[in-house]
């Protein structure tokens, strides 16, 4: 399998993308440059964005713009990129601002998801370690947010990045 610039394999490479919804943190605009959201977007998590021809592209054409998996500019919810679909969770107001998303702010976008899950049982929703790293939380705080997710049938950590303990 090909693997990336971070050695998390590509969405090119894995057939499977189109099978699952990825679940990442987004800052407020959408920007998807690094992490979790970078890998939605452009298949990469290293923040290398500044050379990336998708996000050059997308830079020059604005909001609306898909990714590989997510849609530049969509902070929040449901998103089809041109392999496969994402639900973004706002967790920062921008890069660099950690801590800026309140958890009660996170927590209540986690309740929009498990509602969207329920209403899509057809979908299974692969789960990252959002809120951690740019975010700033610790997992202990992130835990109980996870968790709503995971406890649906439908829920499970992504076997793309490794699972928070």
């Amino acid at each position: 399998m090909e693997t990336g610039k971070s050695d998390y394999p590509t969405p090119a490479a894995n057939p499977r993308l189109n099978e699952f919804v990825f679940v990442f943190g987004s800052n407020d605009s959408g920007f998807h440059g690094a992490g979790m959201a970078g890998f939605a977007f452009r298949g990469d998590p290293a923040n290398t964005w500044r050379e990336c021809p998708i996000m050059r592209a997308a830079m020059g054409h604005g909001a609306g713009y898909k990714g590989l998996l997510a849609v530049f500019g969509q902070a929040q919810g449901f998103q089809e990129g041109t392999m496969g679909k994402s639900y973004a969770i706002q967790t920062v107001t921008r890069p660099g601002n950690r801590r800026s998303v309140s958890l009660p702010f996170i927590d209540k976008q986690v309740d929009n998801l498990v509602l969207f899950m329920r209403e899509h049982p057809e979908l299974d929703f692969c789960l990252t370690p959002f809120g951690c790293g740019f975010a700033g939380y610790f997992k202990y705080e992130m835990r109980p947010i996870w968790d709503k997710i995971l406890t649906e049938p439908n829920g499970r950590w992504s076997d793309l990045v490794t699972q928070p303990v």
